[in-house]
């Protein structure tokens, strides 16, 4: 493997790759298998320092910079960890130095196993959207208008369509949520830790203003009826199996396309998930302006207890 792959797997992780870059690596994967296997070492090695990352610091700031990446939906292996910094410094001491550092890890931090549970990337035209929250599972509701192709140079990072989420007049965020059943996950023995990770893609329509990104999840015991409820209720906090909230601002000078991510850990006893992402002006005394989203992937990862 020569440094240009070493490279284009690094900028892979670190979610920098061009669309030309994309192609290149692809072609490579495909007729490599080799590499292929590599690739895939490198995401659980990935995975498993953001594991030991988020336990060590709960707390820490996620590291937000635009992604301008675009590819096939083959393409979709995404990195499963914020820490991709870690991982480009093991790479860049030496190729030598990166393989041994990763079989280390194997053995110090366990396998993380990953099941799809949702890609989105808005292609179908006509898919079905509700209004205000959700009320049913498997359908986004709130502002978002029916899928577009590029408009106002801002082209889609996934795919030939994105969603437009339109400004509210009487509220800081334009909303899309979903609610996804999870009653049928294997719950898995004590051992066995379960997280979900959602990432989504936005952006703003005005580079000279600053906007904000949310994703919200919360996951209830109770059936969509009781989770409104408890949504509206005032005691969400409270009520809810669990709730995070996860809001980045990019920086000023960082234009296009910015992928956000969160994580939160799955409860035992948990029937529904709602997926709730928001955009808006940084400045709330800024005219609002129209947002974009695309390219939602939700992911839940399996891991065994480290020995």
């Amino acid at each position: 493997m020569n440094t240009d792959l070493i490279d284009l797997i690094q900028r892979r992780l670190s979610g920098t790759l061009t669309e030309d870059e994309a192609s290149e690596l692809q072609a490579v994967l495909t007729s490599d298998a080799e590499l292929r296997r590599l690739y895939l070492d490198h995401m659980n090695l990935d995975a498993a320092l953001a594991s030991k990352a988020a336990s060590d610091e709960a707390t820490r700031e996620l590291i937000v910079s635009p992604a301008t990446r675009t590819g096939s939906r083959w393409f979709q292996w995404r990195p499963l960890a914020a820490a991709a910094g870690l991982v480009l410094g093991l790479f860049g001491a030496s190729l030598v130095y990166g393989f041994a550092a990763q079989r280390q890890a194997k053995t110090q931090f366990p396998q993380v196993k990953t099941q799809i549970l949702l890609m989105e990337g808005f292609e179908e035209m006509a898919m079905p959207r509700d209004r205000s929250f959700p009320r049913r599972v498997g359908v986004w509701s709130g502002d978002l208008l029916a899928p577009q192709g590029a408009v106002n140079n801002v082209i889609p990072p996934e795919g030939q369509h994105m969603v437009l989420l339109p400004p509210v007049d009487k509220r800081k965020f334009s909303y899309a949520s979903r609610f996804l059943n999870v009653s049928a996950l294997t719950a898995g023995g004590p051992s066995q830790s379960r997280q979900v990770e959602v990432t989504a893609r936005f952006c703003g329509a005005s580079p000279d203003i600053q906007d904000r990104f949310q994703i919200r999840l919360a996951a209830f015991a109770e059936d969509i009826a009781g989770a409104r409820a408890i949504w509206f209720g005032g005691n969400l906090d409270e009520q809810a199996l669990i709730h995070v909230a996860k809001t980045v601002k990019p920086h000023p000078d960082a234009h296009g396309w910015t992928m956000v991510r969160s994580v939160v850990d799955l409860p035992a006893g948990a029937k529904y998930l709602l997926i709730s992402l928001a955009a808006g002006v940084a400045d709330d005394q800024a005219p609002k302006t129209e947002h974009y989203l695309d390219d939602v992937q939700v992911h839940l990862m399996t891991r065994d207890a480290a020995p």
